[in-house]
């Protein structure tokens, strides 16, 4: 059969239309309906068909305009869908957590997209909209003429080690290569301005990034979690950004974005250094010292999580917080020096902190219920709390 056990859930659009929801059922070859209950199917809802285990082809009927993020999140079988020529969204970031995803398909004639070599683009802005989970290449091109790496394009793909992106190329969205587990390289164009936030997030084994002069605008954990990133430069002529002793800051030194992982054991922010970005220092295991400068006076979440060799910090007056996750997986960190000038320490700010047994804060600072500890099951099967002795001076 088809679609066996087939049913539905929708919600109306104000027009009378209807988004479907949801999807349970265990077809195969699946052609969703155009009408449900009297009511013209045009949006493709967040989660709708996720984790449909069985679900292999799917065909969008004409008439859907819009498949929402994550609309097929977790099919472990989905290999193709068939995209309508009515469909008005960029679709990306629709198909993820499906290692066999073979691609979409389109008309000839379609006259938003067009598929290179199985790759989904936007012909109209010559963006590049979906490059295939079970594409096993090891090295990739991006044609010439493409403008925009569209949010989530690469994600989470397992196969790709090298990819080179074009000149012409001005913007990385975010997440655009995202768990990108296998990527050791990504050639960039000097006509690139924006890399989005989270776009290297979790390449772990890409081990070096050159920044163009041309780019103006680094997202947050843009380069979160990449534990091999060794070497990161900043071509010279650069008005936004550069490169010191291998770190990342922006041009005017007074923020630091992110620590390269090379095996240093310590390191000496520069004074001048006002604030230590979103995971800055993330992932970096072998810092075992570092030194803050007087002048600092942010630092952003995760900047110092999972330093598991990091035995003791000092925090400079001045800094009124300690974001979400800071120190979250510092295991061995034993000693920690906390200015007067701290207001608020954040969620899961010192998790799974072991090593960590006193702290000592003024009276005025607001700590949240979970700034220590860590998952229950995690410490019950450890038999740690990770909760330290506060002493209020």
């Amino acid at each position: 059969m088809n679609e066996p056990n087939t049913s539905y859930s929708y919600e109306l659009n104000a027009d009378g239309s209807c988004r479907i929801t949801a999807y349970q059922g265990d077809a195969v070859m699946l052609t969703v309906p155009t009408e449900l209950d009297g009511h013209k199917v045009i949006d493709i809802g967040i989660y709708a068909f996720a984790n449909c285990a069985h679900l292999k082809h799917v065909i969008i009927p004409e008439g859907v305009v819009t498949i929402f993020i994550n609309a097929f999140y977790g099919c472990p079988e989905l290999e193709t869908i068939s995209l309508p020529d009515t469909i008005e969204n960029n679709v990306n970031s629709s198909v993820r957590g499906c290692p066999k995803f073979k691609g979409y398909k389109v008309s000839e004639n379609h006259e938003m997209f067009e598929l290179k070599d199985g790759v989904l683009f936007n012909k109209e802005v010559a963006h590049l909209v979906d490059y295939p989970a079970a594409m096993e290449q090891a090295e990739y091109t991006v044609p010439e003429g493409t403008v925009e790496i569209m949010r989530g394009a690469f994600a989470e793909h397992k196969h790709l080690q090298r990819v080179v992106l074009p000149e012409g190329i001005v913007k990385i969205g975010d997440g655009a290569f995202r768990g990108c587990e296998a990527l050791r390289e990504v050639v960039l164009p000097s006509t690139l301005e924006i890399i989005g936030g989270q776009a290297f997030a979790g390449c772990t084994a890409l081990e070096r990034i050159s920044i163009p002069a041309a780019t103006a605008e680094i997202g947050q954990n843009a380069f979160s979690s990449c534990w091999s990133l060794q070497d990161i430069s900043v071509d010279a002529a650069s008005a936004h950004f550069c490169d010191t002793d291998g770190a990342l800051y922006t041009k005017d030194m007074k923020k630091l974005l992110r620590y390269p992982v090379d095996g240093r054991m310590g390191y000496v922010v520069p004074s001048g250094v006002e604030v230590i970005g979103t995971g800055a220092f993330s992932g970096c295991e072998t810092l075992a010292e570092v030194r803050l400068p007087v002048s600092l006076k942010v630092i952003e979440g995760s900047a110092f999580a999972h330093c598991s060799m990091l035995d003791g910090l000092f925090l400079p007056e001045g800094i009124e917080a300690i974001a979400p996750a800071t120190f979250f997986g510092c295991t061995n960190l034993a000693q920690i020096t906390l200015p007067k000038s701290l207001k608020t320490i954040g969620q899961q700010a010192f998790w799974y902190c072991f090593s960590l047994t006193q702290i000592t804060l003024n009276e005025q600072c607001k700590v949240d219920e979970a700034a220590f500890g860590g998952e229950p099951e995690v410490l019950e099967g450890l038999g740690l709390s990770c909760i330290p002795n506060i002493i209020r001076k």
